[in-house]
């Protein structure tokens, strides 16, 4: 059961930090087909999710809903788990053309934005799961870091360049 849950957990936050990767790798390579891995990847990371999701409801509560609840309340790894599990939810419900075109690409952009929480507390479930020895959840943790540190640098980059280039301020750039 321990290597059932530890795996496909393993395999789903691989997963989902491999789905953060495709941005910053398709930047640094300029190799745009990327982005096509992308949705597939995370939907990967879904699957073990739920895999690993139902090894804990399954396998350790054998479906007690009152044990199950008293967990999530009681311990704080478990509810990290359950909390990205559930914003992993919307993700892989909306992971369709169709759901973009229904919820429009800027909508649809926001609520994928979810993704950043749901891999932070999945970081957080690891970490606070293995207790004693951090060193895996902590190189999880760094690559999660390290993957949003680019996305922010990037994202300043082009802002900057982009003012740069018009020789117009945004308001959010304007000092005073």
């Amino acid at each position: 059961m321990e290597f059932i849950a530890l795996s496909t957990g393993t395999w789903a936050l691989s997963f989902l930090l491999a789905s953060l990767s495709i941005t910053p790798l398709r930047v640094v390579t300029r190799m745009n087909w990327l982005i096509r891995l992308r949705r597939l990847i995370g939907l990967f990371s879904f699957f073990y999710a739920v895999l690993h999701f139902f090894s804990y409801i399954w396998l350790d509560k054998f479906f007690d809903l009152r044990e199950m609840a008293a967990d999530v309340l009681r311990q704080p790894f478990i509810t990290a788990g359950v909390t990205a599990f559930l914003l992993l939810v919307p993700l892989a419900a909306t992971s369709t053309a169709g759901a973009i075109r229904r919820l429009g690409g800027r909508m649809w952009q926001m609520l994928h934005r979810l993704v950043y929480a749901s891999a932070a507390a999945a970081v957080l479930h690891y970490w606070w799961k293995v207790k004693a020895d951090t060193r895996e959840p902590a190189i999880y943790a760094a690559v999660l870091c390290g993957l949003l540190a680019f996305r922010l640098i990037h994202r300043l980059h082009r802002r900057s360049t982009r003012a740069a280039e018009t020789g117009i301020l945004d308001k959010t750039d304007r000092i005073g």
